[in-house]
């Protein structure tokens, strides 16, 4: 069985796998740091005005919810007040979340014994023309937690499992899907509930 669990020595494959997401996530953003559609900036006035303390509002004084993102409006919020810059700091996370996310395809695929597509999923994942252009919304973090969601699956970490389904749920609200498939396939194979610490 190939898996990471069984590589001969973890630090190093830690250390090379830590070299690759600064890699790629530096790559990513100096090449599309300036990179910008119109549909994130919703986001970006509703994390502006959370950090200014107007409240989770579009307009200060007017309470209608219209982001679709609630996870990525608060990271932005927080993160501002160290880089002010939200839509430059928006790519920055997106490209980790598309490097984070070569990695987790990387580890899935070796723990299903296919080593060659995790290292082809480290090459295409983060240079997919369709994904990068998603920088600077919160679809690359999204993605992101939902093959971690599936990864800690593969690997039966099953708490692991719901607190990424979690962080996918309130991300978007369509992260609800991979709870609900991963509960599912859980409940087929074992014919029982998920009980206790597992």
């Amino acid at each position: 069985m190939t898996s990471c669990a069984t590589w001969r020595y973890p630090w190093l494959l830690f250390g090379l796998l830590l070299v690759y997401f600064l890699l790629v996530t530096a790559l990513l953003y100096a090449a599309y740091s300036n990179w910008a559609y119109d549909d994130p900036f919703i986001t970006f006035r509703y994390a502006r005005n959370l950090a200014q303390r107007e409240g989770f509002v579009y307009n200060p004084g007017l309470h209608v919810q219209s982001t679709t993102t609630p996870l990525f409006t608060i990271l932005l919020a927080a993160l501002s007040p160290v880089w002010d810059d939200l839509p430059h700091l928006a790519v920055l996370l997106g490209a980790a979340g598309l490097a984070m996310g070569g990695i987790l395809l990387w580890d899935l695929a070796h723990s299903w014994d296919a080593p060659l597509a995790g290292w082809i999923g480290l090459l295409l994942y983060p240079t997919f023309p369709l994904l990068i252009y998603t920088l600077g919304s919160e679809l690359p973090l999204y993605l992101a937690f939902c093959l971690a969601a599936f990864t800690c699956y593969a690997h039966q970490k099953y708490i692991s499992v719901a607190i990424f389904s979690a962080l996918a749920m309130v991300t978007r609200p369509d992260g609800a899907l991979v709870a609900l498939m991963l509960g599912v396939d859980y409940v087929w194979r074992r014919r029982r509930f998920p009980r206790g610490r597992q």
